[in-house]
């Protein structure tokens, strides 16, 4: 009887032991919880201190909720149609359960991926999507971010999710004319600017990849102007009229953007063609003839904007040779790291 009496004693501690560990842990029981969800990051920040601009909207989010410890899915909500600048909060329930659990938010994607045929049930196939450039448009720069692990244990969760840019934009902010030859100081023209070498596809969430492992068949104007393809308008410009003249000792400003995905190769380019840092190639005309004046960018990151600035002082390369670099010291590009990630200034000279 003594035996039976302790068997019982010691079950009733084991069970109160485990009561005592669902106190201690809570999230682990899966009790339902509803999710408030807020897009933070640079980017709104930025909006907060400037008018907004076709670089801060959100046309589209999507919210995905994944139980970190199964791998599984939580819960998500896919919303659509939107039209903020900078920030989002969520505004219906985002309905899944407690534990512990890692938020990723998609903004402006161009593919559902809560509901539909890319809809994605694993945390492992979440981190495997990729973005390519023709998602993007100057008005729909995708987006995305994921919050630490978090170990949800209330009713009502609020979170907030930093969302950056995958892209990096590149600005011809302007050209001066320094010709140094007094026959063509009044003879110089802009005809356009374009990006070559730029690659195709990166990771929706997490780090970047590196250029180096994007196929060549997903990289864009390799070696050349590519005006028809279906990211031309992120990759070329043209002028005409009063924005083509560049008056001799003076700056003219432009403000072209560009857009490309993140590049950190720091290799010239090279014919036959290979991965290589990504160029902005500006095309001129002096005294009637063309020529173009590449400037390579080196290392492009994901959410940075950069400014560069032009100075002419000879007439530049072959139109058919954008990728030979001009090799006397009489073209200075400056470029600049600014807007939407501050950064360090660099400047370099080709």
């Amino acid at each position: 009887m003594k035996n039976i009496v302790k068997f019982f004693a010691a079950l009733a501690a084991l069970s109160a032991c485990v009561s005592c560990n669902k106190s201690i842990r809570p999230g682990d029981a899966g009790e339902p919880c509803v999710l408030n969800v807020t897009l933070g990051g640079e980017f709104g920040r930025l909006a907060s201190t400037k008018a907004p601009g076709d670089d801060e909207r959100i046309n589209s989010v999507q919210i995905l909720v994944f139980n970190t410890l199964t791998g599984k899915l939580d819960g998500a909500v896919y919303k659509d149609g939107l039209h903020g600048y900078g920030q989002w909060t969520s505004q219906e329930r985002i309905n899944c359960t407690t534990g512990p659990r890692q938020v990723f938010a998609i903004v402006n994607a161009a593919h559902n991926y809560v509901d539909g045929e890319s809809a994605v049930s694993r945390l492992s196939e979440m981190s495997a999507l990729a973005t390519v450039l023709s998602d993007n448009s100057a008005s729909n720069l995708v987006m995305s971010g994921s919050s630490p692990v978090q170990t949800f244990t209330a009713p009502v969760q609020n979170i907030t999710v930093d969302v950056s840019r995958i892209c990096a934009s590149v600005v011809l902010k302007e050209v001066s004319n320094q010709m140094y030859s007094p026959v063509y100081k009044d003879r110089v023209r802009l005809a356009g600017a374009y990006l070559m070498n730029v690659p195709g596809e990166n990771l929706l969430v997490g780090e970047s990849v590196s250029a180096a492992t994007v196929q060549e068949g997903k990289w864009y104007a390799r070696n050349t102007k590519e005006s028809s393809s279906d990211v031309a308008s992120l990759l070329c410009a043209e002028y005409s009229g009063s924005s083509a003249l560049l008056p001799y000792g003076e700056a003219t400003a432009l403000g072209t953007v560009f857009y490309t995905m993140p590049n950190d190769l720091a290799v010239e380019a090279a014919e036959p063609w290979r991965q290589s840092s990504t160029y902005l190639v500006v095309e001129a005309e002096i005294d009637g003839n063309p020529c173009v004046y590449p400037v390579r960018l080196n290392a492009l990151e994901s959410n940075r904007r950069y400014e560069v600035s032009l100075v002419l002082h000879r007439v530049g390369g072959d139109p058919d040779e954008p990728f030979k670099e001009i090799e006397f010291a009489d073209v200075t590009p400056t470029i600049v790291v600014t807007d939407w990630v501050e950064g360090t200034p660099i400047n370099q000279e080709i």
